[in-house]
């Protein structure tokens, strides 16, 4: 960016000096004409050659960019417009006391410019990006050349050249010249650079004047003043184009890439078309050329010309159906990310967010709730099912509100609609029922509960508001998030409050960051007991997080920001380890004390996990028995799943695994009886409902095949001595809550161990079956710490 701002700088100089160079040209030819100065034209030459040579000299010195890089296509430009000029330089100084005849060595030189030239446009970066689009941009040039400069010579020079020997070198200096200006015109018209537009005009202006100029050489007329001088006024224009070509254009949008094509189409044809015109009219008013090469030529030119034309229309076709193919998705269909920034492009150029008050348009993003449940239980092809009958309710729907709808990616979609905030939620609260009824016909997806959540909000659409436009569209995306979070099968529309939530996200991501970098996260334990005997058997591992700036986090709301921003591996390795130093600190493990900590998904599916567990086990100096791995339901829901192997493997090396939140989730029978699962820890949900008659009989089935399973069942949240009750009514041998601890620092779990724990080590959940007679002793008074929130 620093070297382009430089080279827009240094530009300006030469620029303003061009500006004045067609004058004093002008000045000249008007005293050639009025005095017939024999020195005049020379120094009209010479000044055009200076301008060649020193606007060469800018523009390849601009070509060498700060820390050695360098632009060749500058360079090769640079490079032919000073040999260009060095040859009009020697021109002038050969044709100061008369014309020595043709061609002159400074011709020659001239025509030495032509292979860093084509070189140079060749290498020019553009916009319509292709394979081999150079040497496609050169062969074109050259063929266009040719015909041109074939059907010139037979219908211009060859009958009119006087002197033998010439011929050939005034023909490859014609083609050279006109292959020049064809690959200039074409590349100008298909990218649309400023700086190729007036190198085309300014470089095909001369060859023209330059025609004119040999023809009357060659028919010894007295030196062609006119066309020369004429042809010396333009190269100001050339220089101007050299300096103004971007060196950086923007790559060009797929859906434009057919109307580049076309541009080329109508040069080739356009071309093609006046050197046919050319050919038939000398055809008709010449009869002294010799007609059989004329038809010749022009049968060449109508061949490459239709030849040019057949091919670029089957381009076209071809990019159209490519940009087609690359804006819609070949799964559902529908558009995807790239045809709604097309959409959003479109929406912009035609200014069509002007309107005043409440009406705008708006983004939908909506995500399914529990489709991945429906990839894992019934498999990917059903889920390919559920995502077209989606998309295709979707469309329906939508069709009648002057909405678009775009799959974003996975199970996300989008809907671009207009209307006011209350037709929007109204739209949004259809789809909800759109969804829901798509896939209700779906075999085995109702009883999976998939729902769709909906965040919206309102974008800025207009020239200049690209970037609040993808703000908005990220806006809708933190709403569908929030509805999720709020229980999913919901709108919500972005507001200030959600904003603000938002920003406490990210500042939260940032410090949570920070304090893992640092090792600052803390862990407290809350106790697990015998609910027979009243001995702490256990501890849980607790996260908990006392920012600075945040102040106490949630533990919920925190542990979702380390996931999503992929901090869960190292912030639970540090746990890990944080809470088996403390406990092998406090004692907790050689009085028996087993540790139980909590493990996402994400760990267990990371192949280095268990090595990781592994090594902490070993730096502490516990054995494997003395922890337990708790995990969710949820991640047994496929055989293969990564995780499953993580658990199996933990279990092999002798940890016991927890399944906690059981009857929260899946409680699939069939995972229970192949997985290597020691204990149930019951979901507080169903402990907080035990006084209801269905989940009490809940609570006695868990219990009751847990005996049967040989596993041992702790029930989670017992807040009340009501349900403590309820609980030992159950025959459950293991309680964790707040009616008996809650987590706490270790220096308090010291304490409580000291007060709770038994003379001698006690067999703890995972080891051994439930007694067959228990003795009945509930915790003193003293020893139940109710929750203060």
């Amino acid at each position: 960016m620093v070297g382009d701002r430089a080279f827009l700088a240094a530009r300006r100089g030469p620029l303003v000096a061009l500006a004045a160079v067609p004058l004093v040209i002008a000045g000249l030819v008007l005293r050639t004409a009025l005095d017939g100065s024999p020195h005049a034209l020379a120094s009209a030459l010479a000044l055009a050659g200076c301008t060649a040579v020193g606007g060469g000299a800018v523009v390849a010195a601009l070509g060498v960019r700060p820390g050695g890089r360098r632009l060749w296509f500058r360079l090769l430009l640079g490079l032919g417009a000073v040999v260009f000029g060095t040859g009009q330089l020697l021109v002038a100084w050969q044709v100061r006391d008369g014309y020595p005849g043709y061609p002159m060595p400074g011709d020659l030189v001239s025509g030495a410019a032509v292979l860093p030239a084509v070189l140079g446009i060749a290498l020019v970066p553009r916009r319509a990006s292709e394979v081999g689009r150079s040497l496609r941009l050169v062969l074109e040039g050259v063929m266009m050349g040719s015909a041109a400069g074939l059907l010139l010579w037979r219908t211009v020079l060859m009958d009119v050249v006087a002197r033998p020997g010439v011929e050939l070198s005034s023909l490859t200096m014609l083609v050279l010249e006109i292959v020049v200006a064809s690959i200039a015109v074409i590349a100008a018209a298909r990218e649309l650079d400023r700086g190729l537009l007036l190198l085309a005009g300014g470089f095909s202006l001369y060859t023209v004047f330059d025609v004119l100029a040999i023809q009357q050489v060659l028919q010894d007329r007295p030196w062609p003043w006119e066309s020369a001088l004429a042809g010396c006024m333009v190269w100001p224009i050339v220089i101007a184009g050299l300096l103004s070509i971007n060196p950086r254009p923007r790559d060009m949008p797929e859906r434009h890439l057919p109307a580049a094509e076309t541009r080329r189409q109508v040069v080739v044809g356009g071309a093609s078309t006046v050197m046919l015109t050319v050919a038939l009219l000398s055809f008709v008013g010449s009869p002294g050329l010799d007609r059989i090469s004329l038809y010749l030529s022009m049968t060449f030119v109508l061949a490459f010309g239709g030849c040019e034309l057949v091919r670029a229309r089957q381009s076209r076709r071809l990019l159209e159906r490519l940009a087609g193919l690359a804006a819609r998705d070949p799964l559902t269909g529908l558009a995807n990310r790239r045809a709604l920034g097309d959409r959003l492009d479109e929406l912009a150029s035609a200014r069509t967010a002007t309107r005043s008050g409440e009406w705008g348009w708006w983004f939908l993003t909506l995500d399914l709730d529990g489709f991945k449940d429906v990839n894992d239980m019934l498999g990917h092809e059903t889920g390919d099912l559920v995502l077209e009958l989606v998309a295709r309710s979707l469309e329906e729907r939508v069709s009648s509100h002057g909405a678009d709808v775009f799959r974003l990616g996975g199970d996300e979609f989008g809907v671009l609609a207009p209307g006011t905030e209350t037709e929007i939620r109204a739209l949004a609260d259809s789809l909800l029922h759109t969804v829901a009824g798509s896939v209700r016909n779906v075999p085995g997806v109702a009883r999976l509960d998939v729902s769709v959540s909906i965040g919206a909000d309102r974008l800025r659409i207009g020239r200049g508001a690209a970037r609040q436009t993808q703000v908005g569209i990220a806006a809708s995306g933190q709403a569908m998030r929030q509805a999720k979070r709020d229980g999913r099968g919901r709108v919500v529309v972005f507001s200030e409050p959600l904003a603000a939530r938002s920003r406490r996200r990210h500042l939260m991501e940032r410090q949570l960051r920070d304090t893992v970098a640092a090792g600052g996260v803390d862990v407290h334990f809350q106790p697990i007991y015998d609910v027979w005997t009243g001995y702490l058997t256990g501890v849980e591992a607790l996260a908990r997080w006392n920012d600075p700036v945040l102040g106490q986090v949630n533990p919920a709301e925190f542990v979702e920001v380390a996931e999503e921003a992929g901090l869960i591996g190292e912030m639970g390795e540090q746990i890990l380890r944080t809470a088996l130093r403390l406990m092998v600190g406090c004692g907790g493990v050689s009085r028996g004390v087993r540790l139980a900590v909590n493990v996402s998904t994400i760990q267990l599916r990371d192949p280095s996990f268990v090595g990781a567990v592994v090594a902490a086990l070993e730096d502490a100096g516990v054995e494997p028995a003395q922890l337990v791995i708790e995990v969710t339901e949820s991640v047994f829901v496929r055989p293969d799943d990564p995780a499953v192997q993580s658990i199996t493997r933990l279990a092999e090396l002798g940890c016991p695994v927890a399944m906690d939140d059981f009857g929260s989730g899946y409680s699939s029978l069939g995972y229970l009886s192949r997985l290597p699962v020691r204990i149930l820890k019951a979901d507080m949900s169903l402990t907080k409902q035990l006084h209801e008659p269905r989940t009490l009989a809940i609570g006695r089935t868990i219990v009751q095949l847990a005996a049967g399973l040989g596993l041992d069942v702790v029930f989670e949240g017992v807040s009340t001595p009501q349900q403590e009750a309820l609980v030992r009514g159950l025959g459950a041998q293991y309680v964790q809550g707040w009616l008996y601890a809650r987590a706490m620092p270790v220096d308090e779990l010291v304490a409580e161990m000291d007060r709770s724990c038994a003379p001698v080590p006690v067999p703890v959940p995972g080891t051994v079956p439930l007694p067959s007679a228990p003795r009945p002793r509930r915790p003193a008074d003293g020893q139940r710490r109710a929750s203060t929130g």
